[in-house]
């Protein structure tokens, strides 16, 4: 059976309802004193020791800069809906850890919830940092619950690696950050070109990570002059065998920059296995070379690496609503959900699927690759079994007119199918080249969390006879897809005559969300044995779509769902007298409501059932 528009439609319409009604995640007290030994005082914070559980008892405001804890394992740390504030550490207090929050490192055993930090966390002079307000390092242990006001710096011309967090700086193994908010900007910045990570939650990860139900306000920044890389959620992820990595339910609202790589999500991948789930941005994504409102590049490293059976990196029910924008002057990318791949070995997998682009995307390239697209940026390498199925472009795609791949829903290599894009104008699905790749427009309206979606529709409806969109359960849908585009004459297919008749199959394509009858309009002229008979026009209804002209057919005509692309309509006329002149007229339609729209005519003759 067909998987229809309306499915995709209300999957679409729950994740955007979702998204507009985040809620504001703060650690609530618990109503029963938690197990463990009360935190009451400053001191009794740096007193807290490994193989212990602590609650704080009440609020702390700290009188010193903090030095962070070494290293705690089997630890819990219960915030109790309470807040440490005043937290301070910089290149004076931090002293010789590189492992730099509230505690140096938790291990497997060890979990930090239901905290509020508020602080300030900066770094002029120091560098290999991995920097996170409740913790620096996290290898294998939980953070949840947790919400930082915590502006955190790093701005050095000290040579090294730095991995800055909102909440956490590095995680190692199967690590879970969870329900965490984070409202302080984050910048990590150097002058040497090494490698700097910085993102809302978790600055970087080497294998094993699970960031559920997540939020970013703060403003993030990565530059080091060549390899930034800046994401609302998570900065870089990297493998290790059979560790999955999920990312599920988060959403970004702070802005994110970087020079090299910047998304609202996450900006590299380069992980054995990753899904990102249920996940909005909502924030500007701008970067020198490649933005991506979720994903940014997904790359194997090198062609000698080795990827386990299967592997599979996976964008699932996933919206952008920010604008994305790159602005370096060479070879640069903007796209709505994923930037695109770079697969050494063609190994790995990469599935993008129900996702949607509500933003503008944009490139400034003036020489080199621009590539602006709404759904999927560039696919290099990508494994036979990659797809980008069932997504919905709501985004204009801009970059310089040179020749530049703007608007594809997935530039090359993998199957592409069941996607909407809609023109500016009207919502017509429509596509554009050979390679079934398309796009979508829909003017200059950029949506937010705090857009007026009813006033939205109203001005893409403005000078329209027929209202092309509505709002429904918290999306803007199109309600009227079918004009004088969509319906498209595609020709006929002969067979062989026999005995002393041929047959004729007339074939369409319909273009359009749903309609509620096609078929054709054809007139004939009979010229046989000297004598002419006039055949008046006459509709033959289809009764019988085709996903494609060698796929199986689903019948019926009430109300067609379309399957998010081309429904082809074949009529077949038979016994036609081969030892005859015959000419065609053949006009293919489609009615909606009261509206019936009529592609272009074709004229055939045919000569002893032979195509003149």
């Amino acid at each position: 059976m067909k998987t229809t528009a309306k499915t995709f439609k209300k999957a679409l319409a729950l994740m955007l309802c979702l998204a507009m009604c985040a809620a504001l995640l703060v650690p609530v007290a618990s109503a029963e004193t938690p197990a463990g030994t009360p935190i009451t005082s400053e001191a009794e914070l740096r007193a807290m020791t490994s193989n212990n559980t602590y609650y704080l008892a009440n609020d702390i405001v700290l009188a010193e800069k903090w030095t962070p804890l070494a290293k705690l394992d089997s630890f819990v740390l219960d915030g109790n809906g309470k807040t440490i504030s005043n937290f301070i550490i910089d290149d004076t207090s931090v002293g010789s850890f590189a492992n730099v929050g509230l505690i140096s490192e938790i291990d497997a055993n060890s979990t930090i919830k239901n905290l509020t930090i508020k602080g300030t966390m900066t770094f002029n002079a120091k560098s290999g940092l991995c920097v996170g307000p409740f913790v620096g390092a996290v290898r294998g242990g939980t953070v949840d619950n947790c919400v930082s006001y915590t502006t955190v710096t790093v701005d050095t011309t000290v040579a090294g690696n730095n991995y800055v967090g909102g909440i956490v700086g590095l995680t190692h193994t199967a690590s879970d950050v969870l329900n965490c908010v984070n409202y302080g900007d984050v910048t990590n910045i150097t002058t040497q070109k090494n490698t700097q990570y910085a993102a809302g939650i978790v600055g970087s990860v080497n294998y094993g990570l699970l960031v559920e139900n997540c939020v970013n306000y703060g403003k993030i920044h990565a530059y080091s002059g060549e390899n930034g890389f800046a994401g609302g959620m998570v900065g870089r992820l990297t493998y290790k065998a059979d560790n999955q990595q999920t990312i599920r339910n988060c959403q970004n609202f702070g802005e994110v920059s970087a020079d090299f790589y910047a998304a609202g999500i996450v900006a590299q991948n380069s992980s054995w296995g990753l899904d990102v789930i249920g996940c909005e941005n909502y924030g500007y994504i701008h970067c020198e070379t490649a933005a991506s409102g979720i994903h940014g590049w997904v790359r194997q490293e090198s062609s000698t690496s080795t990827y386990r059976a299967g592997t599979a990196v996976t964008i699932s029910r996933c919206v952008n609503f920010g604008a994305i924008e790159a602005f370096d002057a060479y070879g640069q990318y903007a796209t709505g959900i994923v930037t695109g791949s770079h697969n050494a070995a063609k190994s790995m997998v990469v599935k993008v699927e129900y996702c949607a682009n509500m933003g503008n995307v944009t490139t400034h390239a003036s020489a080199g690759d621009a590539q602006s697209g709404g759904i999927f940026g560039r696919a290099g390498n990508m494994h036979p079994d990659s797809s980008v199925s069932y997504c919905y472009n709501a985004g204009t795609c801009t970059a310089p007119e040179r020749g530049e791949w703007m608007g594809d829903i997935c530039g090359s290599d993998g199957s592409l199918k069941y996607n909407y894009n809609f023109s500016s104008s009207n919502g017509v699905l429509f596509q554009h080249n050979s390679s079934g790749n398309a796009q979508y427009k829909v003017g200059n309206e950029t949506i937010t969390e705090n857009t007026d979606l009813t006033a939205v529709v109203a001005t893409l409806n403005t000078g329209l006879e027929t209202p092309a969109f509505r709002l429904n359960k918290g999306a803007i849908e199109p309600i009227y897809s079918l004009n004088s585009e969509a319906v498209v004459n595609v020709g006929v297919q002969e067979t062989q005559v026999k005995d002393g008749k041929f047959s004729v199959r007339f074939i369409s394509y319909v273009n359009a969300l749903s309609y509620d009858e096609a078929g054709f309009m054809i007139s004939a002229t009979i010229v046989q044995n000297g004598e002419t008979t006039n055949v008046a026009a006459k509709k033959y209804v289809v009764n019988t779509v085709f996903d494609s002209l060698t796929a199986d057919t689903e019948n019926g005509l009430a109300k067609i769902e379309s399957p998010l692309g081309t429904d082809y309509l074949a009529l077949v006329m038979n016994n036609i007298p081969a030892n005859a002149t015959v000419t065609f007229t053949f006009t293919p339609y489609a009615v909606s409501g009261d509206n019936t729209v009529n592609g272009n005519a074709i004229t055939m003759t045919y000569v002893n059932g032979v195509l003149a």
